[in-house]
């Protein structure tokens, strides 16, 4: 037979096994439910930031596509309201250095006058693009560990 104080000591060590398993178990969970929201939130974070990049990627092209037309077209022969309306629409969603060679390029391609030289409407486009390329790859950037 097991004496009293043995048998408290015994069920001390059960009640503290018990306490630390149940806390353990807690903590576990808590951790777990805590990365996974971390996990989730940026995963949503990428999927905004891509769709975001595709709108603004096809926009850019849009853009692109009515300025050669502008261009090719010859001054005075275009549709100067709809290169506008995409210039418009590139400078509401357009970084900073993209939105400053926006005009620049629409201006180049209208040549409304036909002083402005080839060499330097291309210039204009390549810059464009350039822009718009870096802009992108700012976006990119993609944080994968949240506690920094």
């Amino acid at each position: 037979m097991t004496t009293p104080n043995v048998q408290r000591l015994a069920n001390r060590g059960l009640v503290m096994v018990a306490a630390i398993t149940l806390s353990g178990t807690l903590i576990g969970g808590l951790a777990a439910g805590y990365f996974t929201n971390i996990g989730l939130s940026q995963q949503f974070a990428n999927q905004r930031s891509a769709q975001i990049d595709d709108t603004r990627r096809g926009v850019y092209i849009d853009y692109l596509q009515v300025v050669q037309q502008a261009y090719l077209a010859g001054a005075g022969t275009v549709d100067e309201q709809q290169l506008r309306t995409k210039e418009s629409v590139v400078l509401l969603i357009a970084g900073e250095e993209v939105r400053a060679v926006v005009p620049k390029l629409a201006e180049s391609a209208l040549n409304e006058n036909g002083d402005i030289p080839a060499g330097q409407y291309e210039s204009l486009r390549s810059d464009f693009i350039a822009a718009s390329q870096r802009e992108r790859a700012d976006s990119v950037a993609v944080d994968l560990w949240p506690f920094w």
